[in-house]
């Protein structure tokens, strides 16, 4: 006996056809697994809920382009992705002025040198931030935003899941941002 199709391409072909009710069985059976996931390569809570809520308003316009292939979840998650890069992008421009943009200060740029885009001030108040944390967390920081390793790479080093290192990065990260938004200048 063949497998029956998969449950969400069942789903997927009646949201297809403009059936609303269908795409909120998708929401609600996917979210969790979709909010894990931007979770995992967020800057804060408030960019997990905006991504989250663009990448169901995205899908929902381009549910039409799916193929109904059993990879709805997959391709919800890369909808997710390129949403956070994105977002990645605009926070890389306002940086030197947008606490909430912390990953544009910590991360280089591959392309150019970021010194001439950001403030002076906020680069030694980043120092001085990065000073405050743990050896250990420093170290972190410095493998995933200048040596470019991946949560499952970092994971494999510290014996540990990817998913506790991204728990990690992004306390670092929120401690950095509260840091930074309270003035802290290099002693």
């Amino acid at each position: 006996m063949d497998d029956p199709a998969d449950p969400l391409d069942v789903l997927a072909r009646r949201a297809q056809a403009g059936d609303r009710e269908a795409f909120s069985a998708i929401v609600v059976q996917t979210e969790v697994l979709v909010r894990r996931f931007i979770a995992a390569r967020a800057t804060s809570l408030s960019q997990v809920d905006e991504v989250l809520q663009e990448t169901y308003v995205t899908a929902w316009i381009r549910i039409s382009s799916y193929r109904l292939s059993g990879t709805l979840l997959a391709w919800l998650k890369g909808i997710a992705r390129n949403l956070q890069r994105q977002e990645w992008e605009r926070c890389r421009a306002a940086a030197a002025t947008d606490p909430e943009c912390i990953d544009g200060l910590i991360a280089p740029e591959p392309e150019r040198d970021l010194d001439a885009d950001v403030s002076t001030a906020m680069r030694r108040r980043l120092r001085s931030c990065l000073e405050t944390l743990s050896i250990q967390l420093r170290d972190l920081i410095q493998r995933r935003y200048q040596g470019g390793q991946s949560m499952t790479d970092l994971g494999a080093t510290l014996a540990c899941p990817a998913a506790t290192v991204a728990t990690r990065l992004f306390r670092a990260r929120e401690h950095l941002r509260a840091c930074i938004e309270r003035g802290a200048e290099t002693p």
